[in-house]
């Protein structure tokens, strides 16, 4: 009797010990999903790090952008001027090369100025013609500095870009093992557990239950922080995109308006040219008749 009795006890032992080290591991799941969430947390911090990074960068390849097109439009005008300039010098010298033809000695100072001064003044006009025309064509109007700078914020904001993408691949894949370990097919696991509880004496499963419970409780609450902190950050990231959409479709408008003030700028400069060459053969025509 008393070896049936000890037999007894000692299979007791060995359950209770069974029971103890799957509770153990039960504990250390709690513990890797605790984990998990708080490295869930962190990726989530570091992506709007990242988005907040994407957004200064978005904002300062704006400002560049506005001012290489207002520097575009600049470079424009002034080559409108000096084309307009060059055509009337162009009409001036050959309506003087006409009297210096017509004359064996033209006076000099003919209508102020020397031709010397003149063809000096064409050759400095076809200089900056050129060079206005060759940075128009090539694009650049910013300093190198800033154009430097634009190329990078463009390598900056594809990186950026990625590293967004493989953020949210990560914080997906992360949720969806945070999911499963909370899926309803674990009843059965959770059935268990309470079945082990019960087969332990009522002081240990009780220090168990409140630990436990203790646990759920913090696991709950980081969970809720976590799923309104994502929340958030979707929202954050809605926003942020509606605004670069907006600031894409505003920047497209200032284009195409400043493309439209361009042609009728170029439109005004020649009708002003037309008018200039008219009147300025006038002038001439009356010096050289009283010449005659």
């Amino acid at each position: 009797m008393a070896a049936f009795q000890n037999g007894a006890c000692k299979d007791l032992e060995e359950k209770l010990s069974e029971r103890r080290t799957w509770l153990e591991k039960e504990e250390e799941r709690a513990l890797q999903r605790r984990k998990g969430l708080q490295e869930l947390e962190e990726e989530l911090r570091h992506r709007e790090e990242v988005l907040q990074h994407r957004e200064a960068c978005v904002q300062e390849r704006k400002q560049l952008q506005i001012k290489r097109l207002r520097s575009s439009q600049a470079l424009s005008q002034d080559l409108q001027r000096v084309s307009a300039r060059l055509g009337a010098l162009d009409q001036e010298l050959e309506e003087r090369g006409g009297v210096k033809r017509r004359l064996s000695s033209p006076p000099a100072g003919l209508c102020g100025v020397s031709m010397e001064e003149l063809l000096k003044e064409r050759e400095s006009l076809r200089q900056r013609r050129d060079t206005l025309d060759t940075q128009l064509r090539d694009g650049r109007v910013l300093t190198p500095e800033e154009e430097h700078t634009l190329l990078q914020l463009e390598e900056a904001l594809e990186a950026l870009d990625a590293a967004v993408e493989f953020k949210n691949r990560s914080i997906q894949e992360r949720q969806r093992e945070l999911g499963d370990t909370s899926n309803p097919a674990h009843g059965d696991e959770d059935h268990d557990i309470m079945r082990a509880l019960r087969e332990l004496p009522l002081p240990e499963a009780s220090t168990l239950l409140v630990k436990y419970f203790n646990k759920v409780v913090c696991l709950r609450e980081s969970e809720q922080r976590l799923q309104l902190r994502c929340e958030e950050l979707e929202l954050q990231s809605g926003e942020q995109e509606a605004v670069t959409r907006e600031m894409e479709a505003a920047l497209q408008r200032l284009t195409l308006d400043t493309d439209r003030r361009l042609t009728e700028q170029h439109r005004e400069h020649q009708h002003s040219l037309q008018l200039l060459l008219q009147q300025g053969r006038g002038p001439c025509l009356c010096v050289y008749a009283s010449m005659w």
